[in-house]
């Protein structure tokens, strides 16, 4: 009996202890938000007395604290002022009086920024619930309202040459086109007005050196005809600068494939072969791009570059000298440079060998077999037909 009573007597400290603690939790969850509701105080009285310098402050602040910055009302509240500062610079253009117009359209982008986190954080709070978006619904038609000068901001700043700021509006422009809290009311843009948008997003993203966001529209962009061949160039450059040499050199071989005309592409490509010493792929560009277009000088220097590093010693000087006679501008004076510096080891190799030949040869391995008058050149030691027969 004594055992019992002790038994139940440590079941009965183990409940109080867990409900205890139970009741310690709720109350401090409860508590929490109490609290961060307070830090709102101040922020809901600079709203109201319009003060917007001292509201941004509190909201920077309070954004920086874990607990305020789940509160959907923060991002009200910012909205709320964003708002206030659009409404002073869009009433001084009203009264025809001096707007700050950098002012004006960040405010626009500020006022879609801070929707945007509200209703993630409505969002984050909701998952797995069936509640409404207050703010959603609030937001909704407010947002349609400033819309147009989304846009109206990012061509402002682009046809200004300021892509760094065209490229932040014209981010949220395509981003909120997509965004959940329009609900079943897409927005009022036409396909038109998008891709021209996603097509001055990639070139501000590439002025402004973002590199890693320029592919971002690519597989739309580079479906469409007017903007096709300053996509890939843009492509091909960023690539350029992110270092992503297998991404380069396809974007290269697509436009030169699609836009011969476009030299960039033609003479990128080249360097890359010429720098990896992959003679050979230059001399077949070289060839095509001769096919595309006859009075192309540059696919004959390409030709005679190459064949000069491969010691094609005859070939190079045929069109060498072909080129030498096209060009009658002196545009390529190193044409000569390589004639004669071939025409000097065919001397050398006819003073040692008493014929050509020598000239030729460019190590590793290379060898001169004479059979006849005509010294033929081999790689690599010399296996004759008989000794091939008895290894087959």
């Amino acid at each position: 009996m004594k055992k019992f009573i002790l038994v139940t007597r440590q079941w009965i400290y183990y409940i109080m202890t867990k409900l205890l603690l139970f009741c310690f939790i709720a109350l401090t969850l409860h508590t929490l938000p109490v609290e961060a509701q307070k830090q709102l105080k101040s922020l809901r009285a600079y709203v109201k007395a319009k003060n917007t310098g001292e509201a941004m402050k509190e909201v920077a602040r309070l954004e920086a604290d874990s607990v305020c910055r789940m509160i959907p009302e923060l991002y009200e509240l910012a909205v709320k002022t964003q708002e206030l500062i659009n409404d002073v610079e869009n009433e001084k253009v009203y009264l025809k009086q001096q707007c700050d117009t950098n002012k004006f359209f960040n405010s626009t982008l500020q006022i879609f920024n801070y929707a945007v986190k509200g209703d993630s954080v409505e969002r984050s709070l909701n998952a797995g619930k069936k509640a409404k978006f207050k703010l959603r619904k609030k937001h909704a038609e407010m947002l349609r309202k400033y819309y147009p000068n989304l846009n109206m901001g990012a061509r402002y700043f682009y046809t200004r040459g300021k892509f760094e700021e065209a490229k932040k509006l014209l981010e949220m422009s395509l981003l909120m086109a997509r965004q959940p809290m329009w609900a079943d009311q897409p927005v009022d843009s036409t396909h038109k007005e998008f891709v021209s948008n996603m097509y001055r997003y990639t070139y501000s993203a590439y002025i402004s050196q973002d590199y890693t966001k320029v592919e971002r529209y690519k597989h739309i962009l580079l479906n469409m005809p007017e903007y096709e061949e300053s996509v890939v160039e843009i492509c091909a450059r960023s690539a350029e600068k992110l270092g992503k040499t297998s991404d380069y050199e396809k974007y290269l071989r697509l436009g030169i494939g699609k836009f011969p005309h476009e030299e960039y592409f033609f003479e990128e490509l080249a360097k890359i072969y010429m720098k990896a010493e992959r003679y050979k792929d230059a001399v077949k560009l070289a060839d095509w791009y001769y096919q595309t277009d006859t009075t192309s000088n540059k696919a004959l220097r390409l030709k005679v570059q190459a064949l000069y590093s491969m010691q094609s010693t005859d070939e190079c000087v045929e069109v060498a000298k072909h080129l030498a006679k096209r060009d009658t501008l002196s545009q390529y004076p190193e044409v000569n440079y390589y004639v004669g510096q071939l025409m000097m080891s065919q001397i050398d190799s006819r003073t040692i060998l008493d014929c050509k030949g020598a000239d030729q040869l460019v190590g590793k391995g290379d060898m001169l077999f004479l059979a006849g008058n005509t010294p033929t050149r081999v790689q690599c030691a010399f296996v004759d037909t008989p000794e091939v027969e008895q290894i087959c």
